[in-house]
């Protein structure tokens, strides 16, 4: 079992459907219902069996428990602690949602699944880690070894991660 979040303060999960599956989705939802798809209209109906969700949570609560429980090691989530509220940080997930290659062609970036954003965060310069950070205090995600969880967090000016036992 990772170890509590209420140890590492997280407030927020960003969920990944295409990972969680249907019938678990559909339970996720039910059993916390402070969440929206990161896609919008008709996109956000057409994709939401693969969008990530963000959820608004407890860390203790039966919700934080069961994604763990359930989901480590077969990278669900990222876990953020942020001081915005849930519009604000849902407003600033959706600018990563999609990235453009050289040659101007737009592809769907899924820099919530815990397999990119460990090799990602690590490549950006100080403005895209500025700008990421923006209010978020902490990212926790699996690391490569499935009894490892990875942190991440931006501290004057320096990108600071550990991997920690869970």
């Amino acid at each position: 079992m990772p170890v509590p979040l209420k140890e590492l303060y997280i407030n927020y999960i960003l969920l990944d459907a295409a990972r969680v599956g249907d019938e678990l989705m559909q339970k996720a939802k039910q059993m916390n219902p402070n969440h929206e798809n990161l896609y919008l209209g008709e996109e956000g109906k057409e994709l939401e069996s693969v969008a990530p969700f963000l959820f608004l949570i407890q860390p203790e609560s039966a919700f934080a428990e069961w994604v763990l429980e359930k989901g480590w090691g077969d990278s669900w989530a990222t876990f953020f602690y942020s001081t915005m509220d849930f519009a604000s940080l849902y407003r600033h997930f959706r600018k990563y949602l999609i990235v453009k290659q050289e040659d101007g062609t737009q592809l769907y970036f899924r820099f919530y699944d815990p397999r990119v954003m460990r090799i990602v965060i690590p490549t950006f310069d100080d403005k895209q880690l500025k700008e990421f950070f923006e209010n978020i205090i902490l990212v926790f995600c699996e690391d490569q070894q499935p009894n490892k969880g990875l942190y991440f967090q931006y501290q004057n000016n320096q990108l600071v991660s550990a991997s920690i036992q869970v």
